[in-house]
């Protein structure tokens, strides 16, 4: 098994706890697994648009982080047995290819961040929307210095 952080950790001890059969609990976790196969295929095609091994190792990171993230909400999902996989869009420019990875993680944050607001205070289903609004953020802001590490030459 990957090396898996203190947050991915967290949201696995959420998903399998008491709570993590709940409508609720398995109503969001729907909508997020939708976001997160976003995320995970925009991170593939940056990966795959890589113009560095640094860049490379790196994306690599995240986009094991990002499947492993959409495995652990497939178990919440209704339709378990359909671990459906969006295909990473080509992209041959690093610069599109982060551009775009960096659009759809903004458009992640923003949904994950509207649902968090909607959800209980103290609930488990507020702390799975935060943990996973979390592992957005470390995400984006990932790409964001790429971008401006790349912009600032």
């Amino acid at each position: 098994m990957e090396e898996q952080g203190p947050i991915l950790s967290r949201i696995r001890e959420i998903v399998d706890g008491p709570d993590g059969s709940g409508t609720t609990m398995k109503s969001v976790s729907t909508v997020i697994l939708g976001i997160l196969r976003r995320v995970h295929a925009a991170e593939k095609m940056v990966a795959s648009a890589t113009i560095s091994l640094a860049h490379r190792e790196q994306l690599d990171r995240l986009c094991s982080e990002s499947g492993q993230l959409v495995q652990v909400f497939i178990r919440l999902s209704p339709e378990k047995g359909a671990a459906k996989k969006l295909a990473a869009p080509e992209e041959k420019s690093w610069w599109f290819a982060l551009s775009e990875g960096t659009d759809v993680l903004r458009e992640a944050i923003e949904n994950v961040s509207a649902l968090v607001a909607r959800q209980e205070k103290g609930s488990a289903v507020r702390d799975l929307c935060a943990q996973t609004l979390r592992v957005l953020r470390e995400h984006y802001n990932v790409l964001f210095h790429e971008a401006r590490t790349w912009l600032d030459g």
